[in-house]
């Protein structure tokens, strides 16, 4: 009766915990990934600016670094929203397992 009580009280922990991880941890992951997303606005505006005077070295530079700062700006943004959707999926999946009916019957 004890290990039951004590089996119940595993699973109470491991849906709070996964309960927390999506609704704090895995939101600001996601929210992070939209704040990267918007701030690869900025390079991409500042290269569609710059490359309207391609007449000079200097402009040349300035298009190689506001690619750069694109490309790590949405690169970034992607892995987040790809991390948070694995994540999400992942948390989801073992809740689901333990709170299948033949776990439940245990308690």
């Amino acid at each position: 009766m004890n290990s039951k009580l004590a089996f119940g009280e595993d699973i109470d922990l491991l849906l709070r915990l996964a309960t927390v991880l999506q609704s704090k941890i895995l939101l600001c992951i996601s929210a992070a990934a939209g704040v990267f997303f918007i701030l690869a606005l900025i390079p991409l505006l500042l290269l569609k600016r710059n490359q309207k005077k391609l007449g000079n070295k200097t402009a040349l530079k300035k298009k190689d670094l506001w690619k750069k700062c694109l490309m790590v700006c949405v690169w970034s943004s992607v892995g987040l929203a790809v991390a948070a959707a694995v994540g999400i999926g992942q948390s989801a999946a073992a809740m689901q397992q333990i709170t299948t009916p033949e776990h439940q019957s245990l308690v």
